[in-house]
């Protein structure tokens, strides 16, 4: 099980910083993949979507050994693909054209309740020890 965390944890910071430098380099193929057109000022929304990928993508690749840190980052990680189908949902009036980005929650999810398991279902941090 464990291999199969780091496996997902890896795929999931290398994917991230694959569609950031993509959306940075090419913002108007990157936006087709996104499920919307490029209209008007348009490619600066996808800058700073593709801005914001790359930066969760090295976040998570600097901090993929950390359980304690990893999980709170992987939940708030969750936050984007969530907001992503949102915002493809509403510009659209098509659920069918968030299905990447349901796709990419539901894998983060996944790592979330993996990363749990994996620190042994501790959620708060435990106060440290009196020196006296």
């Amino acid at each position: 099980m464990l291999r199969l965390f780091n496996i997902g944890v890896w795929f999931t910071a290398l994917g991230l910083v694959f569609l950031g430098l993509h959306t940075l380099v090419v913002p108007e193929l990157a936006a087709q993949g996104y499920g919307l057109g490029l209209s008007g000022d348009a490619p600066g929304w996808m800058l700073a979507a593709g801005a914001r990928d790359l930066a969760l993508g090295l976040a998570l690749l600097t901090q993929r050994k950390r359980p304690q840190v990893l999980l709170p980052l992987l939940l708030c990680t969750a936050v984007v693909p969530l907001s992503d189908v949102l915002i493809v949902w509403r510009e659209t009036g098509v659920l069918a054209r968030a299905v990447p980005h349901l796709t990419g929650l539901v894998g983060i999810l996944v790592l979330c309740v993996m990363c749990w398991r994996k620190r042994g279902h501790r959620v708060v941090a435990e106060p440290p020890e009196s020196a006296g």
